[in-house]
């Protein structure tokens, strides 16, 4: 390789090294500042299947992270041409600086290069270690856990009975819904409460917290986005496979070894269905729901099959939740008129991350959108429980509403600490009561059982899974162990887990 090839191939190499270094202090800038997530959540958003996904979160680090990473690699380019062209060009040399020979400033140039790209790469990967905590997942996996062993509850294996006749369950997941969206006065961060209507739900019916005020679920480790939260909440355990070939292939099997919420339902004899605004293939929610339980599947495709939307409508995931509710309430008249006992879970997404969907109905309250999406989406939920209230069904039915999962950018929540931000959780025409509701430490583990009592089952040990039925006197793992210790023990591995849920 002659010597001119030797400095092309010099300045390639130097050249991609920078726009990598460039392009990864960006992105690690745009993280900080955007999002929220763990590591976790990004393995499994990339593991689970995401066809016709959103794509605005991508156009969104794209805008951020493209023009500075574009304007420092063109200088580059434009520099090395010129130092090529100094290297190349004795005349040139002799007109600029009154010499033939070759100067240090092309040396000094490229080695400052190479030493600033240097200090970028392992500063960025630095800043992305820690804030994703990659060595604290890495460390979590090659670390074992034996709860599973001395906690976990099989389904299969303890009597769940009804004294009479159980209850519909309508069970409404509200995207990123987490109680920081209150009034300081009410139990959460804001100036002015966003969510009015689900407060005065949450007064006027059930509604556990972990404080005197609005509370609710504290997030827990692998239950942190909305696959690992429908897993949770319907198992009892969080959202924790093996990266193997098992957990790459959830779209053909989904945890085929454990009891689910569905699961016992369908032996109860319920009819089911999971509806949804965007492709329920995406994260293998599908799967998951027709596996467990035999659930109907609502979803785009089926919206536009029915003609409640046209063939080439798609809107933020697919169509926004003004639609989704008046599908919500057809599919829930098609069921309350069958001679069987339902099950409609419904999956809102106008409130996910980044800053959410504005929609037709949106008010212009605030000065940002997000504050009049969640808005909202809070007075559209609200009349949806008006208007099943006015329904024949009503009076067999617990409607039960929570949200899915702490939201996963910084909009409207960047001054409270993630462990402070709880779900949102609501119980209304519920079967039991209970006055322990306050003051409560639980997790999402303990919606499995609790929504089952809800609806008037009645569970021998008052547990499920890992999770503990809130409307009992039994204390949940979180409040038994301290939430801190249960968080740090789900997050570690288990031949347990692997071996019995897979």
């Amino acid at each position: 390789m002659t010597d001119k090839k030797k400095r092309i191939v010099k300045y390639t190499i130097l050249g991609a090294t920078l726009f990598v270094a460039v392009l990864l202090a960006n992105i690690s800038k745009w993280y900080a500042i955007t999002l929220g997530t763990t590591f976790n959540e990004l393995v499994y958003t990339f593991i689970l299947p995401n066809t016709n996904s959103n794509t605005d979160i991508v156009l969104n680090a794209f805008k951020y992270c493209c023009p500075p990473t574009v304007a420092v690699t063109l200088t580059y380019v434009v520099l090395a041409i010129l130092d090529f062209k100094f290297y190349l060009n004795e005349n040139i040399r002799e007109k600029l600086f009154g010499t033939k020979e070759k100067i240090k400033f092309v040396e000094i140039f490229r080695k400052t290069v190479a030493t600033l790209c240097t200090l970028t790469i392992i500063t960025c990967s630095c800043f992305i270690l820690a804030a994703f905590d990659v060595t604290g997942y890495l460390a979590d996996k090659f670390t074992s856990t034996y709860i599973y062993e001395n906690y976990y509850v099989e389904p299969d294996d303890v009597d769940i009975t009804a004294d009479g006749k159980s209850k519909n369950l309508i069970y409404i997941y509200l995207e990123s819904m987490e109680n920081t969206y209150a009034s300081l006065d009410e139990g959460g961060i804001q100036d002015q409460n966003l969510i009015p209507n689900l407060t005065t739900l949450a007064k006027n019916n059930i509604s556990f917290s972990n404080t005197e005020k609005l509370g609710g679920a504290i997030p827990l480790y692998g239950a942190t986005w909305t696959v690992g939260a429908l897993f949770a909440t319907s198992t009892g355990v969080p959202l924790n496979f093996p990266l193997n070939a098992d957990s790459l292939n959830l779209s053909e099997s989904f945890a085929a070894g454990i009891t689910t919420l569905g699961d016992i339902l369908e032996k109860k004899g319920y009819n089911q269905e999971f509806l949804c605004g965007s492709d329920a293939a995406f994260g293998a929610r599908d799967t998951f729901f027709k596996q467990h339980g035999n659930y109907k599947i609502f979803d785009y495709f089926e919206a536009i099959n029915k003609g409640y939307i046209a063939e080439d409508y798609f809107e933020w995931w697919g169509f926004e939740d003004k639609i989704l509710y008046d599908i919500a309430k057809n599919e829930l008249l098609t069921l309350a008129s069958q001679n069987k006992p339902f099950n409609f879970t419904m999956l809102t997404v106008d409130t996910h991350f980044v800053e959410g969907y504005v929609c037709s109905d949106c008010p212009s309250i605030y000065e940002d959108n997000t504050g009049n999406i969640i808005s909202c989406a809070d007075k559209k939920v609200y009349e949806f429980v008006e208007w099943c209230k006015k329904q024949d069904f009503y009076k067999d039915t617990v409607i039960v509403i929570v949200g899915d999962h702490p939201r996963m950018d910084t909009l409207r929540v960047e001054n409270a600490e993630f462990s402070d931000r709880t779900m949102y959780n609501c119980f209304i025409n519920s079967d039991k009561n209970t006055n322990f509701t306050k003051n409560r430490q639980f997790t999402q583990v303990d919606m499995f059982p609790t929504v089952l009592s809800a609806m008037g089952f009645n569970i021998e040990g008052n547990r499920l899974g890992l999770g503990t039925d809130l409307f009992s006197q039994e204390k949940t793992l979180a409040e038994i162990m301290g939430f801190d210790v249960l968080n740090d023990e789900v997050a570690k591995s288990s031949s347990f887990y692997n071996k019995n849920f897979s």
